[in-house]
């Protein structure tokens, strides 16, 4: 049975990955679309992705012909060190939030 779960989560992972790689080759290819409206959406997703391919993406959108495409690359870019560590100290409160009652609600029936 739990060789079973362990296969499953291997397949998730593996299906997630070439998604993720799929987008992330859809979203190349809108960086060279000739509307600046999609290279500036797709430097916004690529942005969001976090990943580091997407991220050398997104700095190479610095030198696009279209002002606001490589201003919005470089405020995506912008972003201080203590504005990603306050977003991941939020994240962390909000998750102790939901699952810390849960877990001594769990803990208090068993």
């Amino acid at each position: 049975m739990a060789s079973s779960r362990l296969a499953r989560a291997a397949c998730l992972l593996l299906v997630l990955a070439a998604s993720g790689d799929r987008d992330l080759a859809d979203l190349e290819q809108e960086l060279r679309a000739p509307k600046p409206e999609t290279r500036r959406a797709a430097v916004q997703k690529l942005a969001a992705m976090h990943v580091r391919r997407a991220w050398d993406l997104v700095v190479g959108a610095l030198s696009d012909s279209d002002s606001m495409v490589a201003d919005e690359a470089e405020v995506l870019l912008g972003h201080s060190a203590s504005y990603w560590v306050s977003r991941s100290l939020l994240w962390s409160v909000v998750l102790v939030a939901v699952f810390a009652p849960l877990a001594v609600a769990r803990y208090r029936k068993g």
